[in-house]
C-alpha cells in the first residue's frame, strides 16, 4: 500500500472521511512522543480512529490510532498499562477487529496492533492478564519503533 492508496482507503471509509493526516499529525503529543520512525519519508499518514468514530459509536470501546508506515498499518492504543486495564484494552482490540471486517481496503493490508503504555507497565509476567496479552500478541510497551 502506497501513500495515495492509504489516503484513498481512509477517505473511502465514511466514518474516517476527513480524518487522514500527513505523517504522525493525527497522534496526540503523548503518543507522538513515543512513536519513532526509522525513516520519516516512509510515514504515509495517520488517523485518529477514536476521534473520527466517536459520534457513530459513542458507547463503544474505540481504538485510538492507525499509522501507515512503508505500506504496513500500525494500530496504536495509548493507554495506562496495569493489570486492571487489560480487559478494557482487549475490548478495544475486539472492537477494532470487528470494525475493520467491514473496511475491506484497509482490512487486507499488512497490519499489527500495539499498546503504548502511558507511564510504567504494571502487569506482572506471571499474571493471567499477561498470558492473555501474550496470546493476543499485544504486550504493552513504552515506545514503538516503526520500521524495525
Amino acid at each position: 500500500m502506497d501513500k495515495n492508496t492509504f489516503k484513498k482507503a481512509i477517505e473511502g471509509i465514511k466514518e474516517l472521511c476527513g480524518a487522514y493526516r500527513e505523517g504522525l499529525q493525527a497522534l496526540n503529543k503523548d503518543c507522538k512522543d513515543n512513536v519513532e520512525a526509522t525513516d520519516t519519508r516512509l510515514l504515509y499518514g495517520s488517523v485518529d480512529i477514536d476521534k473520527a468514530t466517536k459520534d457513530k459509536y459513542p458507547q463503544d470501546s474505540r481504538w485510538d490510532y492507525v499509522v501507515c508506515y512503508h505500506g504496513a498499518l500500525y494500530f496504536i492504543e495509548l493507554h495506562p498499562a496495569s493489570t486492571s486495564n487489560v480487559k478494557e484494552v482487549l475490548n478495544k482490540l475486539d472492537w477494532l477487529k470487528g470494525w475493520l471486517k467491514d473496511k475491506a481496503e484497509i482490512g487486507q493490508a499488512k497490519k499489527s496492533y500495539h499498546w503504548i503504555a502511558t507511564g510504567c507497565v504494571k502487569i506482572l509476567p506471571n499474571s493471567p492478564q499477561y498470558k492473555q496479552l501474550v496470546s493476543k500478541g499485544l504486550l504493552p510497551k513504552t515506545k514503538l519503533k516503526l520500521g524495525n
